[in-house]
């Protein structure tokens, strides 16, 4: 009985690994794709922000993808194209929450 956990954290194991080599195969395969629709600045800017915010890009990355694949954007996507969809979906370095302060 103690080697059926065992066997069983195995499987999970093995199962994790193979969602984690389809996910960096599905990521090399958006970067593939955004290398063409995207020109230099606006790629240079989304390899910038991903060393901030991962998880944003990813989402960003995925998006103009399928948006590319549905025609909504015409390749090549500029930086200030790039710039305002960062805007619109709360990403970019300027969308940061206001702090007020209120001393009593």
């Amino acid at each position: 009985m103690a080697e059926q956990p065992n066997g069983e954290f195995q499987k999970l194991a093995a199962q994790q690994a193979q969602l984690q080599q389809e996910q960096a195969q599905q990521d090399e395969q958006v970067r593939g794709i955004l290398s063409r629709i995207l020109d230099k600045d606006a790629l240079d800017r989304l390899n910038r922000l991903r060393l901030v915010k991962p998880d944003e890009v990813r989402d960003v990355s995925y998006r103009l993808a399928e948006g590319v694949k549905r025609g909504a954007f015409n390749p090549p996507v500029s930086d200030d194209q790039l710039v305002r969809m960062l805007d619109q979906l709360g990403v970019s370095n300027t969308a940061r929450p206001k702090i007020r302060i209120i001393r009593r």
